[in-house]
């Protein structure tokens, strides 16, 4: 199995187009990536391309225009003479005095642009809707070994992370939101140490609830870490099936948690895994697996026919023309016809606005996952099984809602919506950041309408199967459009063109009321190690978009499945009871797969 095969352990992202589109996606990234903008080059180039201009004019009507073509000797068309011509105009003199006169600004005024997509990002969130992406990692210490300290990984995260990825050495300018600028920050700036959590699981989690709901000043900074030790398990942060065997010897004995909170205008949850394996021991691994396999691509790409080029080609303007009608026209039926069920429950909640509930949790093995997903049909895949059993726990949330409405007002009449919105979004690049390729933000999105009730057990086929493959069957229709290539494309267009409340506008209604947004993150096939310290669990948390009460991470690492919750504590008061459900849900296809 290669790499990229490895990383993909769902292909509801991967498989987003055919192997050929997929060339044209990484073309089209190449010739779309960002270069750095300085005012001295502008200048530069500019002044250079009119001295040149001025020169082959006046050549040109001298030798071409004003002079007889029959009274040229060879040697008025050489070189020579255009460079006494350059030597004797005042014109180019005056303008090559200039630029020469022109001094290379120092490095700290040296400015990326920001990608379209992360200053959406930034202009689109609100108060209670930070655009910031939070995460923890969980690292064993060997016993008798130094544990982690804060300066061991300050040096750590400065030499493999920000030496390579500048983003994470920068701001955004307070002149121009359109670009990022050098901070003047030390690592330490970043990074500070907390006491660890002796409360197994509560006392993190509650630490973990609001950090996701806290803002970072993108004019100082666009990241911040938080580094603890303490006694192997007593965070609960790293879940037990996940924990390494520990011997009679107790070879691990302390923990070291690091929580990452970094703004979405850094990049998206594929460049955080990114710099997550760069910092690993195993980076150059990574890094040439996955270059290798970009090469052989690029083989079979050159060894294809003149016809079959054409073919391909004929495909891809059917399938965004066509395409893309489909898409748009999906996209405003959905907006006008369905509503979100949890927004008459969050107005009329109790709660403060912007309170979150958070919980994370080990589900499965990768390997029993596909049999499950195979079990139930040949083409459902990972990301089907996980989006049905988070429909289904969306459906036991609603309907204790409803419950608790009858039980307060007695003779409540109401229902239960039959189908339900929600947004999955998709990588443009598959999962994987493209060599030659910096962090960034490469991510659409499509919305889709699931099963929120399916009855029961009907013609020998039970509920859970029919979720199951009705969910499949849904995602399968959103990743036969180029909905994720509009969606990028309309969010460049908010960002690049209209004003901050328009963005705010159009995330918040472009949505098509979409009560859940469900994203899956490739981690490593394999286990990665910090200065020879292994990593035994990775967990990502999405920023909820405004309008949009729950968010779900699926995330895959060294053969194991977990899942995040993130959601509106309006709409979903534990998030523990709504993982739950969602791993009920497992179960009950595990047993019906006899797994």
């Amino acid at each position: 199995m290669d790499i990229l095969s490895m990383l993909n352990v769902s292909n509801c992202n991967s498989t987003f187009f055919d192997s050929s589109i997929d060339k044209v996606r990484y073309i089209w990234n190449e010739h779309n990536s960002h270069s750095i903008y300085q005012e001295w080059e502008s200048k530069t180039l500019y002044g250079l391309c009119l001295t040149t201009s001025l020169i082959l004019s006046h050549w040109f009507y001298n030798n071409i225009i004003n002079s007889p073509k029959s009274s040229k000797s060879k040697d008025e068309w050489n070189i020579p003479k255009i460079v006494s011509f350059i030597n004797s105009s005042a014109a180019s003199k005056a303008l090559l005095k200039n630029l020469g006169s022109q001094q290379r600004p120092p490095s700290h005024q040296l400015r990326r642009r920001l990608t379209s997509i992360g200053r959406f990002a930034a202009r689109s969130e609100t108060n209670n809707n930070p655009s910031v992406i939070t995460f923890f990692v969980g690292l064993a210490n060997r016993r008798g070994t130094c544990e982690l300290s804060v300066k061991e990984f300050e040096d750590l995260w400065k030499s493999r992370v920000m030496k390579r990825h500048e983003r994470f050495r920068s701001c955004i300018s307070a002149d121009n939101d359109r670009f990022f600028q050098y901070t003047t920050n030390e690592i330490n700036d970043y990074i500070k140490e907390v006491t660890h959590p002796t409360t197994h699981h509560t006392k993190f989690q509650k630490h973990l609830e609001k950090l996701v709901a806290k803002r970072i000043n993108v004019y100082e900074n666009l990241w911040d870490a938080q580094i603890c030790t303490g006694k192997l398990g007593s965070s609960g942060a790293i879940p037990a099936e996940v924990m390494p065997q520990i011997d009679n010897d107790e070879v691990y004995d302390k923990e070291t948690i690091a929580v990452f909170r970094v703004h979405h205008s850094v990049g998206d949850g594929v460049s955080m895994s990114v710099a997550l394996g760069d910092v690993s021991d195993e980076a150059d691994e990574l890094h040439e697996a996955i270059e290798e396999q970009v090469r052989k691509r690029k083989m079979n790409h050159a060894k294809k026919t003149f016809l079959q080029k054409l073919n391909l080609f004929v495909k891809m303007c059917f399938f965004y023309v066509v395409g893309g009608v489909v898409a748009l026209s999906l996209q405003f039926y959905r907006m006008a016809t369905c509503a979100n069920p949890f927004d008459r429950i969050m107005e009329r909640s109790e709660t403060p606005e912007g309170e979150r509930s958070v919980t994370w949790k080990h589900i499965s093995s990768v390997d029993d996952m596909k049999c499950v997903a195979k079990s139930i049909g040949k083409h459902v895949t990972i990301n089907d099984v996980m989006v049905s059993c988070v429909t289904r726990a969306i459906a036991r949330q609603l309907k204790q809602h409803h419950d608790k409405k009858v039980e307060d007002r007695g003779n409540f009449r109401s229902t239960l919506p039959d189908t339900v919105n929600v947004c999955i979004p998709v990588h443009l690049t598959g999962g994987v950041i493209l060599p030659g390729q910096s962090i960034g933000n490469k991510v659409g999105a499509f919305v889709t309408k699931v099963p929120a009730c399916c009855g029961t057990t009907d013609n020998g086929i039970s509920p859970s199967r029919r979720r199951l493959l009705k969910v499949s069957a849904a995602l399968k229709e959103g990743k036969r459009t180029p909905a994720p290539l509009i969606a990028y494309s309309l969010a460049k267009l908010f960002s690049d063109v209209t004003p901050k409340p328009m963005a705010q506008f159009a995330l918040r209604h472009g949505n098509a009321n979409s009560v859940a947004v469900i994203s899956n993150v490739h981690g490593f096939p394999f286990r990665v190690h910090w200065n020879n310290r292994p990593v035994l669990f990775l967990s990502a948390f999405l920023p909820l978009p405004p309008g949009i009460p729950i968010g779900i991470v699926v995330q895959s690492y060294d053969g194991n499945m977990s899942f995040t919750v993130n959601a509106d504590k309006r709409a979903v008061p534990d998030a523990d009871c709504f993982a739950g459900w969602v791993m009920e849900e497992y179960e009950r296809l595990r047993k019906e797969a006899g797994i």
